[in-house]
């Protein structure tokens, strides 16, 4: 049996086709006034590959535009059977099957609610019921760039220790990168790590 999956709130849109992490192609639609280095091609290799991948990219994007038509057309056949079907039950089925003979296009709809900054229009509709349904959540951020380098460990450190004296089951989660300074000419950091060593 033939099977796919569609997810019941739509699929993005590819726009660009990602060669690596970095790197994406644009058509020439999408030029600019800036002027950027053009690769030497004496055999015609690359104007033979971008020809190539533009012909097929032009292809691709017709073929997605139709089927992200179609899939909206499955979805909004699909949605009001599913909260019809399960109105009023508490086991609640991720996703529900279209089948044409053996082949099955499964809808899948996310069980997510998004958040709301304003508890009013809620109690609104639950009225004193919405303590057991909803509940308030929030992080608390720290812009690591506002803090003195010499302070930095020792405010992260008191921060872990504040969470077990209230008896909070998470942890202050760091997470950082390394990046280059403001300020500095555009590709200076890439000159000096192109010239390092291995």
């Amino acid at each position: 049996m033939s099977q796919y999956r569609l997810a019941g709130l739509g699929a993005r849109n590819v726009k660009n086709q990602d060669l690596t992490p970095n790197t994406c192609l644009k058509s020439p639609a999408a030029k600019t006034a800036k002027a950027y280095p053009v690769l030497p091609d004496p055999d015609g290799q690359a104007a033979a590959l971008v020809e190539g991948i533009l012909e097929k990219s032009e292809q691709l994007e017709a073929l997605e535009g139709a089927l992200e038509i179609e899939k909206g057309e499955l979805i909004a056949l699909a949605k009001p059977f599913y909260f019809a079907h399960h109105a009023g039950q508490m086991a609640v089925a991720s996703s529900i099957e279209a089948r044409a003979g053996e082949k099955v296009v499964r809808v899948g709809f996310s069980n997510s609610y998004r958040g709301s900054a304003d508890d009013a229009p809620i109690l609104r509709v639950v009225g004193d019921q919405g303590a057991q349904f909803f509940k308030q959540s929030f992080e608390l951020k720290i812009k690591g760039d506002l803090i003195p380098e010499s302070a930095v460990e020792s405010i992260i450190g008191e921060l872990q220790e504040i969470f077990p004296l209230h008896g909070a089951r998470g942890r202050a989660l760091r997470q950082g990168r390394v990046q280059a300074h403001e300020g500095l000419p555009h590709g200076s950091p890439h000159a000096v790590l192109s010239r390092a060593k291995p």
